[in-house]
């Protein structure tokens, strides 16, 4: 809770949202554990937030807020050639809707996930997303499983669709590696569940999907440290070197 902006928000609404799909507490003889696990997350959780979203801990965000006239300017610059976001700047209060649209769109991109994680060199390698690409059918597989299962799968998504949707409220950088950070472990439940479903619908076939698994993430990580330690280094030590000058 004390950490990234986006977590802070994230978090305790995840927490509060398993607590009240959890049917057993709220039961009448266990409504005062309920009740005070409640109290718990909100007594956590609150300090935190108020201090983040008041005052000083809203200056950055303020900065690169889609309600900020500023930034709604610089977006519809980048937009000239695109006429529906210039109607819909005629009326001022669609435009944040639009932009948050936009933003959801690629933070929800495929290309995101697995591919391209972002503009900024610094919050990740570049040609690589937040997942391995061959994780993809895993991914899909374990989509549609989380989809049919009710209770907890659901939270799962809800999770993930919460993570990513949270970025989608700034301008800069989109879509943003660091502030998608939360949804990792989510994606990577998705992902699980994908190859779990595979793992129990293929019992005569686990060798041979063992070997072939093993041999793409041979591949993929092959791939991905040459990347690393070759144009990552030298790009990468450019950026931060130009950073750090600046700071001093």
């Amino acid at each position: 809770i004390y950490c990234y902006a986006v977590s802070k928000v994230v978090i305790p609404w995840l927490l509060l949202c398993l607590l009240i799909s959890r049917a057993e507490l709220r039961k009448r003889k266990h409504i005062t554990l309920f009740l005070l696990l409640i109290c718990i997350v909100l007594t956590v959780s609150l300090p935190g937030l108020m201090k983040s979203f008041s005052g000083d801990g809203m200056v950055r965000y303020n900065q690169v807020s889609l309600f900020n006239p500023r930034q709604q300017v610089e977006f519809l610059s980048k937009h000239s050639e695109n006429s529906v976001y210039h109607k819909i700047h005629e009326n001022s209060k669609l435009l944040p809707l639009a932009i948050f649209a936009q933003n959801l769109s690629k933070q929800l991109s495929p290309a995101f996930l697995f591919f391209r994680p972002g503009p900024d060199i610094r919050h990740s390698v570049q040609g690589f997303g937040l997942e391995h690409w061959i994780h993809i059918p895993a991914a899909l597989l374990g989509l549609v499983v989380l989809i049919r299962k009710k209770g907890k799968g659901h939270f799962v998504l809800l999770w993930c669709l919460g993570s990513l949707a949270a970025p989608a409220l700034t301008v800069d950088l989109i879509p943003h590696v660091v502030r998608s950070i939360s949804t990792i472990p989510a994606l990577q439940i998705i992902i699980a569940s994908g190859y779990l479903y595979t793992w129990q619908k293929f019992k005569h076939h686990r060798y041979q999907l063992v070997t072939l698994f093993l041999l793409l993430l041979g591949v993929a990580n092959y791939h991905f440290m040459d990347h690393y330690l070759g144009d990552y280094c030298k790009k990468g030590g450019m950026v931060f070197d130009a950073h750090w000058k600046s700071l001093i």
